[in-house]
């Protein structure tokens, strides 16, 4: 639901704080280099600690920020905290900062771009243009490599009761080590379960939603559906694309297409036409393929969700389980090793605070009113972690810059930092507010807005209008 923390076309910073002060005052606590990217949220900035030295994304959100914004920022914020500390293939959330104009979410940055870029690159540098490929974008060994770290990504998500609901190549970064490193992002539509996973919100990227969404929003009916399936449809999305380049569900139709909704009702139509490897426009790059990848794609496009297959099948299966080349054999070793330190870790419990989701409350709602004088009052900061931390953790209490309101961290498991003044709203009448401006199955966005808002064609790789991509 936005921009990821990767990085972009470079701005002139100083014309942009003389026109609007776009970055909402983070220069009094970071050094800004450029803009990462813009999306429908906000901007994100690449920035740089003035203590650490460390580069950082800040995603800002121009306050007030909408109510039902606030509740995908708080699920956002929520789910990134506790997935991203405890997965080395998941971004990690660092703090949540409100200035006078805007809420901001600062994130680690992943120098690597995005898997759309990378895919494009690789076209380019193979075969000089996307319409004159005559073998595989990346060889199988090269996308099993990545594509594990993504369902090992997806598996952790799964085992913590929690759907990303939008994975996609925009969303999945690599780092800047070689081979390159996943790391998924953009948890905004993502949701928790209790029980079973079956969700109703219609929410995702149409080339990446299962029949099962895009169905019934094509039927205008409601939806019911299993997260984690639609989870294995969207990861068999990217797999093929990662090989190929090419969507699985495209159709020549789609160059007509003027709106979602078409595009949306192109994409069910040509999953439910034939085979997906039966489509004229990818049939002759699919026989390209293993006999055991093209199983392992034609269980994860299984129209029924009962019969698609599930993550521990995945990790079992033939292809999945291949042995990989040296290079990224090694690698794959290395993941795992700083992968099992985390996990110690988070058995220990070190990454738990029950104190911080009120914290984080306090600030959404107080993000989503605009900026008042009362709140430059120092009462309101006593006990918050400012910039530089506060005694609790062994320094002086901070106060904030003069555009800095509140800095909380994601990872401290300091309980302290979390508390509040007492002259804050009380929580009872911050969760009421939350809970009027919820969609109905507690996370998501409704289904007439739940869709990225990107024209057709912007959002594809390889269409048959288009041979380059600027998102996917």
């Amino acid at each position: 639901m936005g921009a990821c923390c990767s990085k972009g076309a470079e701005v002139d910073i100083d014309e942009v704080n003389r026109a609007n002060d776009a970055t909402g005052g983070l220069a009094e606590m970071y050094e800004v280099k450029h803009l990462l990217g813009s999306g429908s949220a906000g901007d994100t900035w690449l920035c740089r600690d003035r203590a650490s030295g460390e580069l950082l994304a800040v995603k800002l959100m121009q306050r007030p920020i909408p109510p039902l914004m606030g509740t995908n920022i708080m699920r956002e914020v929520k789910i990134g905290a506790q997935l991203g500390k405890g997965h080395l293939n998941i971004v990690k959330p660092r703090e949540l900062i409100l200035t006078r104009t805007h809420l901001g979410l600062v994130m680690e940055y992943v120098a690597g771009g995005n898997m759309a870029d990378y895919i494009l690159k690789t076209i380019l540098l193979k075969f000089g243009s996307f319409d004159t490929r005559d073998g595989l974008v990346m060889e199988e060994d090269e996308a099993r490599y990545f594509f594990a770290q993504i369902i090992d990504a997806v598996d952790y998500c799964h085992r913590n009761k929690v759907a990303h609901r939008d994975l996609k190549m925009d969303n999945t970064l690599l780092d800047d080590c070689d081979p390159p490193r996943i790391k998924l992002c953009d948890f905004g539509f993502a949701k928790w379960w209790s029980q079973e996973p079956q969700m109703t919100t219609i929410t995702g990227t149409p080339d990446y939603m299962s029949p099962q969404l895009l169905g019934a929003k094509a039927c205008h009916q409601d939806a019911l559906y299993d997260g984690t399936k639609a989870d294995i449809w969207a990861a068999g999305v990217m797999l093929c694309v990662m090989l190929i380049g090419r969507f699985p569900f495209e159709g020549q139709e789609m160059s007509n297409a003027t709106n979602l909704e078409e595009v949306s009702a192109h994409v069910w139509q040509q999953q439910n036409k034939a085979h997906w490897y039966d489509n004229p426009l990818i049939a002759q790059d699919t026989s390209m393929l293993s006999s055991e990848c093209m199983d392992l794609l034609n269980r994860m496009f299984h129209l029924e969700e009962g019969q698609r297959i599930t993550v521990p099948e995945i990790r079992a299966h033939p292809w999945y389980c291949r042995p990989l080349p040296p290079l990224y054999d090694q690698a794959m070793s290395a993941i795992m090793r700083e992968q099992a330190r985390i996990d110690r870790q988070v058995a220990s419990g070190a990454f738990l605070n029950k104190d911080r989701d009120g914290a984080l409350k306090r600030m959404v709602y107080l993000a989503a009113s605009r900026y008042s004088p009362e709140q430059d009052d120092p009462a309101l900061f006593e006990e918050c972690d400012g910039a530089g931390g506060g005694a609790a953790n062994g320094g002086t209490s901070a106060k904030p810059t003069p555009g800095m309101l509140r800095k909380i961290s994601l990872t401290s498991v300091n309980v302290h930092e979390y508390e509040q003044p007492g002259r804050h709203t009380d929580l009872a009448t911050i969760n009421d507010f939350f809970k009027q401006h919820s969609p109905e199955d507690g996370g998501g966005i409704s289904p007439q807005t739940s869709l990225h808002e990107e024209q057709p064609g912007h959002s594809r790789i390889g269409s048959s209008s288009s041979s380059s991509i600027s998102s996917l």
